[in-house]
C-alpha cells in the first residue's frame, strides 16, 4: 500500500487514543531520544516540554541518571541499547511487545496500523496528536504541491517549530523515491544554500515565508502539515510506482528485527 492509504487510517488511530484515555505523563525537562524520523518527533517533544534532544548514538555521553523519554515506533532496533543505558527511561512506542519495554521504567504504547518497515505513518501521527490534540483536517490531492514533489530533488524550508515535520517529509521522499531531499530552517536557508539558481529543484515552505523562487507554501498545525505532505507523497507514489525500497538490506546489515 502507498503512503496515502495509511494517512486515511489516522482518524481511526486518533479515535482509539481518545477512547482509551491515553495521556502523556509530565515530561517537562526530560531529554528526548530517537533516530530516523523518531528523532524529529523527539525534537517536537523537546520543544513542547522545554527539554533537550539527542540522537540514539549520542546517549553514551549522558548520565545514566538522566531522565529521558525514548521515542521509537517499534521499540526495537537501536532503542533497546538506548533504554538499557538509563535508570529512568520512559518509552513512547506503538508496539505493546516492544523489546526495549523490559528496560524502561514506564512504557506508553499507542495504537497504530501494521505498516511496511520504516513507514511509521499512523505511529508518529499518534505521537504528534498527543502533543496538542489538534483537530485533524481531511488531506486532499494538492496539484501544486505534487508539482514540486515531482522534481528529482526537493528542498523544504520551514519555521523552527515546523522544521521537524519538514525533515520527516524529506526523509520520506528519500526513502520512497530515492530523491535527494533536504530540509532547512528559514534562517539556515540564507547561509549559502541559495547562491545558485534552483530551477531544477522543487521548493516548498512550511509555515514560513522565503523570498527566492516563489516557493509553494504550506500552512497548518503540526499534524495537518504531516498528513497533507504524506498524503501527497503517497499520491505521487501511486502515479509513478517507484522501485520498492530495499528495507531488508538495512535490517540485515544492522541485525535489526521488526
Amino acid at each position: 500500500m502507498t503512503l496515502n492509504r495509511y494517512v486515511t487510517k489516522i482518524p481511526e488511530i486518533i479515535e482509539k487514543i481518545d477512547s482509551e484515555g491515553i495521556e502523556l505523563p509530565d515530561l517537562t525537562g526530560r531529554a528526548f531520544v530517537g533516530n530516523g524520523n523518531a528523532f524529529h518527533v523527539a525534537r517536537l517533544y523537546a520543544m513542547q516540554y522545554n527539554g533537550t534532544v539527542f540522537r540514539a548514538e549520542e546517549v553514551k555521553r549522558l548520565s545514566k541518571d538522566q531522565k529521558v523519554c525514548v521515542i521509537s515506533a517499534s521499540g526495537g532496533k537501536d532503542s533497546i541499547e538506548v533504554t538499557k543505558h538509563f535508570n529512568n527511561a520512559i518509552l513512547l512506542t506503538c508496539n505493546p511487545n516492544a523489546p526495549s519495554k523490559d528496560y524502561a521504567s514506564k512504557c506508553i504504547s499507542l495504537p497504530a496500523e501494521k505498516e511496511p518497515p520504516f513507514y511509521n505513518v499512523t505511529t508518529y501521527a499518534g505521537m504528534i496528536y498527543l502533543l496538542d490534540r489538534a483537530k485533524l483536517k481531511n488531506p486532499y490531492e494538492d496539484k501544486l504541491l505534487l508539482k514540486e514533489l515531482d522534481y528529482n530533488a526537493i528542498i523544504f524550508i520551514a519555521s523552527l517549530k515546523t522544521h521537524p515535520i519538514a525533515s520527516m517529509a524529506a526523509l520520506k521522499m528519500r526513502e520512497i523515491f530515492g530523491k535527494m531531499a533536504l530540509s532547512l530552517t528559514r534562517e539556515e536557508a540564507y547561509h549559502g544554500w541559495f547562491l545558485h539558481p534552483t530551477k531544477y529543484e522543487g521548493l516548498v515552505t512550511v509555515e514560513t515565508d522565503f523570498e527566492f523562487n516563489s516557493p509553494y507554501k504550506l500552512s497548518g498545525n503540526l499534524l495537518n502539515l504531516l498528513t497533507h505532505l504524506y498524503y501527497n507523497i503517497g499520491i505521487l507514489q501511486e502515479k509513478t510506482v517507484p522501485n520498492k525500497p530495499d528495507y531488508q538490506r538495512i535490517l540485515d546489515l544492522r541485525n535489526w528485527k521488526l
